[in-house]
Order: C-alpha cells, then sequence, then structure tokens
C-alpha cells in the first residue's frame, strides 16, 4: 500500500460526499465501504476482527 497509495487531507465545508466519491473512484485497498465482497476483501475484514480483538473491550458509548 505504501508504493501504489498516497493519502493527504484537504478541508471541506460538506466532506461526506466528497469522501464517498474518492472511495469509489480510488477504490483503496483497505476501505471495506463500497468495496466488492470476495477473498481480499473477507482478508481485510478478518484482519480488522483480529485486531479489534487484540485490543480489548472498547470504551462504552455515551
Amino acid at each position: 500500500m505504501h508504493r501504489h497509495f498516497t493519502l493527504t487531507w484537504a478541508e471541506h465545508p460538506d466532506p461526506l460526499p466528497l469522501e464517498t466519491s474518492l472511495i469509489s473512484t480510488l477504490r483503496p485497498p483497505l476501505n471495506l465501504d463500497g468495496a466488492a465482497h470476495g477473498p481480499a476483501r473477507d482478508r481485510v475484514q478478518e484482519a480488522r476482527d483480529t485486531y479489534c480483538a487484540s485490543a480489548g473491550p472498547r470504551p462504552a458509548k455515551a
């Protein structure tokens, strides 16, 4: 990912539509929102689940 994807930021008055558009256009490999189902997505989801489980309990939401 370090070789093939660049991350940056920009201020925008309504960032959600812009983010949605960028994700659907660029299809970053570790972003599961809108990712096609298949083996690669399953591996990323499994890695996320393992990482979250290793972090211990999360604080309660207010």
